[in-house]
């Protein structure tokens, strides 16, 4: 049986796509930096991993936990997940 495999580049494309998406929706300033990145790994994997390892320093600065996860969420998967429980 034959896998599929995704090329290089185009995985780093599907990955520096969701990064703008994940970034737009934290409302994070540190998206600017995707297509340094995004360039810099297709000339060299090793600048292209630099570069992403400050990118997520810059992240960092930009989102906080609550902006993720908030109490209400939390609190909605735990009763999902403890009225889902039931069934087994």
């Amino acid at each position: 049986m034959k896998e599929s495999r995704i090329g290089g580049r185009s995985k780093r494309m599907i990955w520096g796509i969701i990064a703008i998406i994940t970034g737009l929706v934290l409302r994070s300033k540190a998206i600017v930096l995707i297509p340094l990145v995004y360039l810099l790994a297709r000339k060299n994997k090793d600048l292209g991993l630099i570069a992403y390892f400050f990118y997520g320093v810059a992240l960092i600065g930009d989102v906080f936990v609550k902006d993720i996860l908030s109490f209400e969420a939390l609190k909605a998967l735990l009763l999902g997940a403890l009225s889902g429980a039931d069934g087994f």
